[in-house]
């Protein structure tokens, strides 16, 4: 039903534009940035490599750090909506292209953001061979599911 999906997806860009989820990006994303700045190399992929490393440690700091439970709970909340809207494209109730080009290609960033916390946390590994992720702590986040989707893209 064309109606429902409509409706579904606006549900969805309304939780990421949420107040809350928007102040939560917007925390990690100048994290990211200021990374970025700070990287000594010319080549955009290795400041986008960098940035995306910063952001991940200090992730996996803060859920560390019992005095910031309240920011780990607002990274969590990203990380289980970035989950949902994996559910969703496993479901195909959206369309895997779809998902690629969702929220301005920021979508894969985002998620490649918990790659370190999903390392930690969960043992979370991914074979570049095979394109498939598994995870020996605990079962793997729907979020991170969403990052082997698009580590598995060419």
């Amino acid at each position: 039903n064309k109606t429902a999906k409509a409706e579904f997806l606006l549900r969805i860009d309304e939780r990421w534009n949420s107040r809350e989820i928007t102040r939560t990006r917007k925390k990690l994303w100048k994290v990211y940035r200021c990374a970025k700045h700070k990287c000594k190399s010319n080549s955009n992929d290795a400041k986008n490599l960098h940035g995306i490393s910063v952001v991940g440690q200090h992730i996996v700091r803060v859920h560390e750090d019992h005095a910031q439970i309240d920011l780990l709970f607002e990274y969590l909340n990203l990380m289980e909506l970035l989950g949902t809207i994996n559910y969703i494209r496993e479901e195909g109730l959206i369309a895997e292209d779809f998902v690629d080009n969702l929220f301005g290609h920021k979508l894969k960033t985002y998620v490649e953001f918990y790659e370190k916390y999903f390392e930690e946390e969960f043992g979370y590994t991914y074979d570049s061979t095979t394109k498939r992720s598994s995870c020996t702590k605990a079962s793997c986040p729907q979020a991170a599911e969403l990052l082997t989707h698009f580590k598995s893209k060419p």
